[in-house]
């Protein structure tokens, strides 16, 4: 004769799961999140599976769960379902999307299939003046655009995630230069010069602060280099952005008319070297006259200029 501390009795709870509706639910709405997540990783879309919703419907509708369920579940998945406070996110790169405007991308720092119940959103901050401001809040997403920087400046941005538990620690920041705004002649008003271009040449004018005489002038022009001298001290070096055509290089001396040109520059004597430079393949658009400056957003080019001359616009730059 058995007696009752010879037959093997359930757990309590574990009794309860195996008689209760609800529990039937939940380990059915398990298992096809499990092989949701397996299948494709589209948990964000199982309330849009049909019967989905009919079962949590229905898994509300018998009350509250037991204590250990959880416990009950993780044993059956071997994760634990819960959130934490967020990682510092990953890989943060930045491509320069218009004058104003750079776009940006990056990577979670857990796995949406393993942590799928973990939730967070992402701060974007831009450095101004030394401080680092909010720019934009992404929800979940790992990408977006920054909007309202200006024409020509350099950025730091970063990203860091957070959630109702806390935050993480921002990303190293990464930096650039927007596109230069462009002028008159399909190029852009540097320090110093001015550059342009058209389908065959490019073009570029330096003021002078003094007049000086084509004697004093020494240019070389190599297929991927340039320098200019003016009365002994170099004015202008560097690497091409493009390939040049060295042997049909010409180069004058102009006067600046500011009431004819409308040209504002500042401390100029009149006087401004113009240089046009062949390039080597036409319609080849060049984004900056030397590597490492700033670029031009070449889907602007429109090739308006038509000659050498001065052209019409506010330079705002200092002679040389």
């Amino acid at each position: 004769m058995e007696t009752i501390s010879d037959v093997d009795v359930p757990h309590p709870t574990v009794a309860n799961a195996l008689i209760s509706p609800q529990i039937g639910l939940y380990i059915i709405y398990s298992l096809l999140t499990f092989l949701v997540i397996i299948f494709g990783s589209l948990l964000p879309f199982v309330s849009y599976i049909p019967g989905m919703v009919k079962i949590r419907q229905l898994m509300l509708a018998y009350g509250p769960l037991p204590e250990d369920f959880i416990e009950y579940v993780q044993l059956v998945f071997g994760e634990k379902i819960t959130s934490h406070v967020p990682r510092m996110p990953r890989n943060l790169k930045a491509q320069i999307k218009s004058k104003t405007e750079v776009s940006l991308l990056w990577s979670a720092s857990y796995s949406a299939v393993k942590e799928y119940a973990h939730k967070e959103e992402y701060v974007v901050e831009t450095c101004m003046d030394g401080k680092w401001l909010q720019a934009a809040c992404v929800n979940e997403f790992t990408q977006c655009v920054v909007d309202g920087l200006k024409p020509g400046s350099d950025f730091q941005i970063r990203v860091f995630a957070r959630n109702e538990l806390g935050q993480s620690a921002p990303t190293p920041p990464v930096s650039g230069t927007t596109f230069m705004p462009l002028n008159s002649m399909d190029g852009a008003n540097m320090d110093g010069y001015q550059w342009g271009q058209s389908t065959q040449e490019v073009y570029v004018k330096i003021p002078l602060k003094k007049k000086v005489r084509a004697a004093e002038i020494s240019i070389r022009l190599l297929p991927l280099q340039l320098t200019i001298e003016i009365s002994g001290k170099i004015v202008l070096k560097g690497s091409l952005c493009g390939t040049s055509s060295p042997n049909d290089i010409l180069w004058d001396l102009e006067d600046i008319e500011d009431e004819n040109d409308n040209v504002k520059m500042k401390d100029h004597s009149g006087q401004q070297l113009s240089i046009i430079i062949p390039k080597l393949v036409d319609r080849i658009n060049w984004c900056n006259l030397f590597e490492g400056e700033p670029k031009i957003d070449v889907k602007d080019i429109v090739y308006q200029c038509k000659y050498l001359g001065t052209w019409k616009g506010d330079l705002g730059v200092k002679g040389i």
